[in-house]
């Protein structure tokens, strides 16, 4: 695996030069045939608009009212991190047949990071990618038709997990840390985490690996001496001796950390499979949410992530008693405050290369959000 090693704080120049590479790829992309007209498509001023409604007939009808069709099958393809607990609502959506209730067949691509997730949206190898919003931000800021239509977890619940030896936040201080990109939401949440902690920019010495499980292969082997791991591989590497040393709620109360992201070009022209694959998702997120699916749940996260039901248990125990209803959104909503705060600690830390910092409702469309809800 390729590693890129950098000292101190994180690179500008790759977070502009992903941003562009994203808006050019989008911008030279071929235009999606236009959609046939359906029922289920929007109206072009969207839910809530002001499109006259039909006049409706002065003729009583006596006629039986027919069953609805059946949805045309379509195949959406989802570009996803990685397979553990923050894609928790996609796993559930599979294993209980949600997707297929709504005529979708779901195609799952790991990408290992949001950047690579973001990339595909944006030369067509995916028609939405879930992941933490930073990358989809900036390329929509230099330009790309990325847009975050949906959300799924809020507080990201890391753990900074860290090797046998590492048993200090201090003991950190210039040693290499795990982190999947320079320019990652996950990488700033844990400069943060570690600045609150005492350590200086100039002592955090970046590796990039990948995602979460990368990250704790590399702590485990002794690559790197630490790194934000996500459930449930946190609680199975305490479990085989890493230390659990600070966990990522401390700097993100009210945050937004997983997003449903698409193509806005795409997205017009197939809205119809684009509501029916997040019925489903929202589907998985409320049959999350329900205490009475939790051995369901658990057995579904064990199975899709190749994890003990032990650590599991311990996710759902953590995401919806613990800490129910702030980690796992019912609705599958965006959290638009937390969403702010993210833009907010991207622009603190120079994301935006002197653009300015948009707001939060200039890249969300949730109209077809609203439509997948009922």
């Amino acid at each position: 695996m390729a590693e890129v090693k950098r000292r101190g704080s994180v690179a500008p120049a790759l977070g502009l030069g992903c941003a562009l590479a994203l808006a050019l790829a989008a911008c030279s992309a071929p235009a999606a045939a236009p959609a046939s007209p359906s029922a289920g498509v929007a109206p072009a001023n969207g839910p809530g608009g002001n499109a006259p409604a039909p006049a409706a007939s002065s003729a009583p009808s006596t006629a039986p009212t027919a069953a609805a069709p059946a949805p045309a099958p379509a195949t959406i393809t989802a570009g996803i991190v990685g397979r553990n607990a923050y894609f928790w609502p996609v796993w559930v959506a599979e294993a209980q047949g949600l997707f297929t209730q709504q005529g979708i067949q779901d195609e799952d691509v790991l990408t290992r990071s949001p950047a690579s997730g973001h990339q595909m949206l944006a030369n067509g190898g995916a028609d939405v990618a879930l992941s933490t919003p930073e990358t989809a931000i900036l390329a929509a800021v230099k330009g790309a038709p990325l847009v975050l239509v949906a959300g799924g977890q809020e507080d990201p619940v890391y753990s900074l997990i860290s090797g046998p030896s590492y048993t200090t936040v201090e003991s950190l201080r210039n040693q290499p840390l795990a982190i999947a990109g320079l320019r990652d939401g996950v990488t700033l949440i844990m400069q943060r985490m570690l600045m609150n902690h005492g350590l200086r920019e100039s002592e955090l010495n970046w590796i990039v690996v990948g995602g979460t499980s990368e990250r704790y292969v590399a702590v485990k082997s002794g690559a790197a001496a630490a790194g934000l791991v996500g459930q449930p591989l946190d609680f199975q590497g305490e479990a085989e001796g890493l230390h659990r040393l600070l966990s990522s709620s401390e700097v993100t109360q009210e945050w937004q950390f997983i997003n449903v992201a698409t193509n806005r070009n795409w997205a017009r022209d197939h809205t119809d499979p684009l509501v029916r694959w997040l019925r489903a998702y929202v589907n998985g997120a409320r049959y999350l949410n329900d205490p009475a699916n939790k051995e369901a749940s658990i057995r579904i996260l064990a199975e899709a992530t190749n994890t003990e039901d032990v650590y599991a248990r311990k996710t759902y125990e953590l995401y919806f008693e613990e800490l129910a209803g702030k980690v796992v959104s019912r609705e599958a909503g965006i959290n638009l405050v937390g969403l702010r705060n993210v833009i907010q600690l991207m622009d603190e830390t120079g994301a935006f290369e002197g653009d300015p910092a948009p707001a939060p409702e200039t890249v969300v469309d949730l109209s077809y959000w609203e439509q997948a809800r009922q």
